[in-house]
């Protein structure tokens, strides 16, 4: 399970940087890759002869091809982390701040209590709302676990089969 120490350590805008930088190599990739098969084109048109050649381009068009599609794949993954992580993380962070200047304390698996207070002094944390509060802890902390899992596995898979690409 995810903690707060944990969400406050995270930096998700790191995922996002890097999906901006996928999305640039993807789509410089995939600009070389449309030249390259305008260039076998007329290559063809000129020289009928292009058996060999033409299929051993056509394999190499064919896999870069495959790795534009892979860069996009984990620049979406990473994009789409970056945006949901941030977004939990900019709940998360004040909520646990909030609930310190309202006289609690927040432990790190999202558990909230009031601080001892002086016989006499006005306690604004009740049982009742430390309960909401560490419910509503509990569930953003799942949400961010369940992000980062996702995540995790989405990307996994392009780890897994790193030669995935067409067969000549």
């Amino acid at each position: 399970m995810v903690t707060i120490s944990v969400v406050e350590a995270s930096a998700p805008q790191r995922l996002t940087d890097t999906a901006a930088s996928l999305a640039a190599a993807a789509t410089t990739l995939t600009s070389t890759v449309d030249a390259q098969r305008r260039a076998l084109t007329a290559l063809r048109a000129g020289w009928p002869e292009t058996d060999t050649a033409g299929t051993a381009a056509d394999t190499g068009i064919a896999r870069l091809t495959a790795l534009s599609a892979r860069l996009t794949a984990m620049q979406r993954a990473l994009a789409g982390a970056g945006a949901n992580l941030t977004a939990l993380r900019e709940q998360i962070l004040p909520m646990r701040d909030q609930v310190i200047k309202l006289g609690g304390k927040v432990d790190d698996d999202g558990t909230v209590a009031p601080l001892v207070r002086p016989f006499g002094t006005m306690q604004l944390l009740t049982p009742a709302v430390c309960a909401s509060y560490t419910d509503c802890f509990t569930a953003l902390l799942t949400q961010f676990d369940n992000v980062d899992e996702a995540t995790a596995n989405a990307l996994g898979v392009f780890w897994s089969h790193p030669a995935s690409s067409p067969d000549p």
